[in-house]
């Protein structure tokens, strides 16, 4: 499988607090396809927190544009696992607190636990209501429960 070499990035950070806002098992979930133009795939790396030095391992990164504000979302996945809809083990909802403001994370991991879970929940982004705001905008992220 060919990857995409050109769209290997490192990534680097200021002191920045991260905060798991919310966490769901299973959830249905569409992974976009490893030649998503706006798929970036981050090398392993270091980045500082508030609370000191983290080490965040490989992962593919996509930006969602809500009402103009960026939700970030990274796929800690196997390749194999993109360009289909998937089942993830726990999707995090992380609050992104820097000098540039609040902004949300979402963290998707995948290869956690067995194989051939159902869902139990889909991840709605965008969303006209919810329990999650979405900085900036008057749109919300929320597990809709299936």
């Amino acid at each position: 499988m060919e990857t995409k070499e050109a769209a290997i990035v490192t990534a680097t950070a200021t002191a920045t607090d991260y905060e798991v806002i919310a966490s769901c098992e299973n959830v249905l979930i569409n992974i976009p396809s490893i030649d998503d133009r706006y798929l970036k795939f981050i090398n392993k790396h270091q980045i500082t927190t508030t609370t000191g030095p983290h080490t965040v391992n490989s992962h593919g990164r996509r930006g969602i544009i809500v009402d103009g504000a960026m939700v970030t979302v990274n796929y800690y996945l196997q390749l194999d696992q993109y360009g289909r809809k998937i089942v993830a083990d726990k999707v995090n909802l992380v609050q992104r607190t820097n000098k540039d403001g609040i902004s949300i994370v979402i963290d998707v991991f995948c290869g956690l636990k067995k194989k051939n879970i159902n869902p139990t929940h889909r991840l709605k982004v965008g969303s006209p209501f919810g329990e999650f705001p979405i900085p900036e905008t008057e749109r919300f992220i929320r597990f809709e429960k299936m």
